[in-house]
């Protein structure tokens, strides 16, 4: 090669370097991935199978990172295009839409093991009313083996129940019956004996919430002429402390006879003090009584209940939800199946067809070896209301220790407890940690509000958190719905508190305890981890089968994306120039050049 050549080139670099020409080009770059550990905490004590929770998940992030290292951008540095959320909470907010969201359970990562999956905590009930709390538990790796449930309250196990693992893979509900003693809140809790070789027992117990409503339930018995049915369901309810009882009795043409401050008749004030209004003889009500029932469940939200002698006739088989009724004899008593007793026996039957899906049966009969609804109740506006379809259970009141009397008292209390009070309040939760958020949530209900029209006035609201140490104002705010009012304090020291809301001259109270460290189900499913994925375009993978996961990423990194580059800014051209420059003088030297 001449030295002119060699120059030649030289000054072509120069001047190319000069432009610093822009090249795009199509590039696989690693694409930029978040991996977020989303566990439940607190997470303390270790499992037998290797440590705690957190720690399996920190396990995977960090072997992720490692293997990824190549095709994705583990260093949270830049803005990640892909998440993957490892452990079992779904976060309440997600990345912005686009973002494919992958998931990594840990449920299946070391069984055997029995976790807790949810808590369905009973209504409240009053004094000496049993509250069922149902916990759906599942076992893996437990065929054959059984597992013991409680219930405790204070340390001391209040209720108790055996299962027995059939498959590999399997859930159970544990129904655990329990009946406080005193009245406010009863923090129990949900658990499952670990049994010998589990994993980890961190996720085998939780706490819950059981709330005893002492305040006297209200009930008015009216019957348009004298009925037996409605007669020895309020001498049942006579019998329970629990209950006020008024009754009205049309015992003749333009007769009344009243007791314990009943109103003068149904369209009377007063009826909204009532929570549950029991009718006997129904076929007997007028069309203005009808109405003021019908008011009385939709507006006050208070329950209804019918105790008909006969097939359904009059103004009041306007309300009922089933298509037809049809009169059933039995030559000897069946017993019902009930919700609240399966002792209660009668011969004569209302049997209700074509009812749609929104009633639910409270009593049935086995009738052609399927389950014929017999007694019925359904929503009514706020409230609710009952067909009893029993007919002459009453005759047999006594039998099976007076089971016809408790399957009453267990019944109308239900129906009273669930009518909404003047000021309704809930919290979330009602156990709760020391600083937490808790929601306070309280309703005035509807026959509070003045005004007509399209405008209506609602009292002043106010509330407060009491304890012993005093009270703290808590502020409020309106919600959407009218009468409905919403605000959040955070959880103070360890002890028991009580929110108060008044609206106008009335007050609201619901009872809140704070602990330490309370006990939560850990939601690891991944049943539910993968609904996630399937919505963002993620994948759901298995903390001990992290493949899927893997081959997505590295498909997302391979995906080539357009890229500006600029060949001359690289160093090898200053070298290549200065090569140049030293092999033209190098050659000129040689041949005697100047």
């Amino acid at each position: 090669m001449t030295p002119m050549a060699v120059r030649i080139i030289a000054v072509a670099i120069a001047v190319l370097g000069l432009i610093d020409p822009a090249l795009v080009v199509n590039r696989a770059r690693a694409v930029p991935v978040s991996l977020r550990i989303v566990e439940a905490s607190p997470l303390d004590g270790a499992g037998a199978g290797g440590g705690t929770r957190r720690d399996r998940a920190e396990a995977i992030r960090n072997r992720l990172t490692e293997r990824l290292r190549r095709v994705a951008d583990v260093s949270d540095e830049r803005p990640p295009q892909a998440v993957v959320l490892i452990g079992g909470v779904v976060p309440d907010a997600l990345p912005s839409e686009g973002t494919p969201v992958s998931t990594v359970s840990l449920s299946a990562d070391a069984p055997p093991n029995v976790r807790l999956v949810r808590i369905e905590e009973p209504r409240p009930a009053a004094l000496r009313q049993a509250m069922t709390t149902v916990a759906e538990f599942e076992g893996v790796g437990f065929n054959g083996r059984t597992t013991v449930f409680t219930l405790s309250d204070g340390g001391v196990d209040v209720a108790r129940v055996e299962h027995r693992w059939t498959k590999d893979r399997e859930r159970f509900r544990a129904r655990l019956p329990y009946a406080p003693l005193s009245a406010g809140l009863h923090a129990v809790t949900v658990a499952a004996e670990p049994l010998g070789g589990e994993t980890t027992a961190d996720d085998n117990a939780a706490d819950a919430a059981l709330l005893v409503d002492a305040r006297p339930l209200r009930v008015l018995a009216y019957e348009p002429r004298p009925s037996w049915n409605a007669t020895f369901v309020r001498r049942a309810l006579e019998a329970d402390p629990r209950f006020e009882l008024a009754s009205l009795v049309r015992s003749s043409r333009g007769v009344l006879v009243r007791s314990g401050g009943a109103p003068s008749d149904l369209l009377a004030d007063g009826l909204d003090e009532f929570d549950v209004v029991l009718v006997g003889a129904p076929e007997e009500l007028r069309a203005a009584e009808l109405d003021a029932l019908s008011r009385f469940a939709s507006l006050r939200g208070g329950g209804v209940v019918f105790l008909p002698d006969r097939r359904p006739s009059g103004p009041y088989e306007s309300v009922l939800p089933a298509g037809r009724f049809e009169e059933a004899l039995l030559e000897n008593p069946g017993t019902l199946l009930a919700e609240h007793s399966n002792d209660v026996r009668a011969s004569e039957f209302l049997v209700a067809h074509g009812t749609p899906a929104t009633v639910d049966t409270l009593a049935a009969i086995e009738r052609s070896g399927a389950r014929a609804p017999v007694s019925i109740t359904w929503t009514h506006g706020a409230g609710r209301m009952l067909l009893w379809g029993a007919l002459d259970a009453w005759r047999f009141r006594a039998d099976a220790d007076g089971a016809f009397g408790r399957f009453w008292q267990a019944a109308i209390a239900d129906l009273a407890l669930a009518a909404p009070q003047r000021v309704d309040l809930s919290l979330s939760p009602r156990v709760a940690a020391v600083d937490e958020p808790v929601t306070v949530r309280a309703t005035v209900r509807a026959t509070e509000f003045a005004g007509d029209g399209g405008r209506i006035a609602i009292p002043p609201v106010g509330a407060t958190l009491v304890s012993t140490a005093g009270a703290e104002p808590l502020r409020l705010w309106p919600t959407a719905e009218p009468g409905v009012f919403e605000g959040a304090t955070t959880a103070p020291a360890a002890g028991s508190y009580e929110v108060r809301v008044t609206a106008g001259r009335h007050v609201g109270r619901a009872p809140m305890a704070v602990t330490a460290a309370p006990k939560r189900v850990i939601m690891e499913d991944a049943e539910a981890m993968a609904l996630v994925p399937t919505s963002t375009g993620g994948v759901a993978a298995r903390a001990d089968d992290l493949t899927p996961l893997e081959d997505h990423l590295r498909g997302l990194a391979a995906a080539p994306e357009p890229v500006t580059v600029r060949p001359l800014r690289s160093v090898w051209w200053a070298v290549l120039f200065a090569t140049c420059l030293t092999a033209e003088w190098a050659l000129r030297r040689g041949r005697a050049l100047r």
